[in-house]
């Protein structure tokens, strides 16, 4: 999997943050899929339709193979843990923070470190029956 480096290197002194877009349908699956943990496998081999599977591969993987360039190591080599409310952390290095959005096609990942980080991302779809759903639910005043 050819990943382009970071812009520059963060530094951890710094509140820096970098955006990362991936485009899950362009990410091959096979570097994805071998570099996920078992319980990461298994979450996989749950979804019901494949379209879910793949993209569930693919975001992960993808995850992996950035924070990988941020710790120094293999993808296959960062480790998570989980916090209360099931959102992962990095166990490699606790100053690493990451938040991953992904909706349809599209992923976003935030990188930083000591700071909590989030990001979103929605997919936009034509509203086809306005006329009818504003009937139903709005009131003429």
């Amino acid at each position: 999997m050819n990943w382009p480096s970071p812009p520059a290197p963060i530094s951890p002194d710094l509140k820096q943050i970098q955006i990362w877009r991936i485009c899950l349908e362009s990410q091959p699956i096979s570097p994805c899929q071998l570099c996920l943990s078992a319980e990461e496998q298994a979450r996989a081999a749950r979804f019901r339709f494949e379209r879910d599977r793949r993209r569930f591969i693919q975001s992960r993987g993808s995850l992996r193979h950035i924070l990988s360039r941020y710790l120094d190591c293999r993808p296959a080599e960062v480790a998570f843990t989980y916090g209360e409310y099931g959102k992962p952390q990095v166990s490699n290095d606790s100053a690493l923070a990451f938040n991953l959005s992904h909706s349809e096609d599209l992923a976003l990942c935030a990188v930083g470190y000591r700071q909590r980080l989030g990001i979103d991302l929605e997919h936009l779809r034509p509203l086809t029956h306005f006329d009818s759903l504003s009937r139903r639910c709005l009131c003429d005043s």
